[in-house]
């Protein structure tokens, strides 16, 4: 592991997996390998006390599974452990302050991949619906364990089971979020989310990271060059107007960088450079669209 990304505080929580216990092979998509990507990013700031984060599930997987973590390390560093774990932490709390207002409320994580929020956000009343596709959730039920409250819909979310399902409990609104998804989408499939939700939900919050479209071309390039898991991303962020032309006028629209909040000091001087020119282009931003 390249402890020099950051000052590495471990909090000795769980234990290295024993040589009988079993350890799974990595068997699903392209695609969905790129969620190995965030998870590698959850694990190290489990391990770093001054996130104030706690994902043992990330452990557990990490642990158990038959996959070389270090060469994201190499080639993608510090700044992809800042913005995976980082985005993480922003999501949760977002999640946690909805549940504050509505201790029985949903929340709704598209895209879920092999996180588990439900461990970190669960207040013991709260309804989670995960949604991703099947060779990936059943990856990741080897390790999940079970709950009531945890609703799992295998498929693309753009069938909107998850949405009919909030609707059919009477719930008028959720909390929407998506993880290192939107890049994913062309640029009709995340209008066609936004414009949806926004229509059949009115009272729903939405919450995502996103890349500008100078973001969209400085991936896509470097991926050409990197033999880790990735798709081609699409969708990049043009500015305000654009999400206003989707969910219309009666929702709140916040963007800031994705780095907003983040304890910088606890990563190398390399990597705090890399997030400085990535918020002097706004190259990762994250965005709320709350109804007013």
């Amino acid at each position: 592991m390249a402890l020099n990304l950051f000052t590495l505080q471990s909090r000795g929580h769980g234990k290295s997996v024993s040589d009988n216990q079993e350890k799974y092979d990595v068997d699903f998509s392209i695609l969905g390998q790129t969620g190995l990507l965030p998870l590698w990013g959850r694990y190290w700031w489990h391990q770093n006390d001054a996130f104030n984060f706690q994902d043992p599930f990330a452990v557990k997987i990490v642990e158990q599974t038959n996959y070389d973590f270090k060469p994201i390390d190499k080639h993608i560093g510090g700044y992809g452990i800042a913005l995976w774990g980082h985005r993480s932490f922003r999501l949760d709390a977002i999640a946690r302050k909805h549940l504050e207002s509505r201790p029985q409320g949903i929340v709704v994580n598209l895209g879920v991949g092999l996180d588990d929020p439900y461990q970190r956000i669960d207040n013991g009343q709260a309804t989670i619906i995960d949604c991703d596709f099947p060779d990936t959730l059943n990856f990741r039920e080897k390790f999940l364990p079970e709950s009531s409250r945890r609703l799992v819909f295998k498929g693309s979310f753009f069938d909107m089971q998850w949405l009919d399902a909030i609707k059919q409990a009477g719930e008028t609104t959720a909390q929407i979020c998506l993880a290192g998804v939107t890049m994913y989408l062309k640029k009709d499939q995340m209008q066609e989310l936004l414009t949806t939700v926004c229509k059949q939900l009115p009272g729903a919050k939405i919450a995502f990271d996103c890349l500008s479209p100078r973001g969209i071309r400085f991936l896509n390039s470097g991926m050409r060059r990197s033999p880790l898991p990735q798709e081609e991303v699409h969708w990049g962020l043009e500015g305000v107007q654009q999400l206003r032309e989707w969910v219309g006028d009666g929702h709140n629209i916040r963007i800031s960088s994705m780095f907003e909040g983040l304890t910088k000091s606890e990563f190398s001087w390399k990597t705090r450079m890399d997030i400085f020119g990535a918020e002097a282009v706004k190259l990762a931003q994250f965005v709320e669209i709350t109804p007013h």
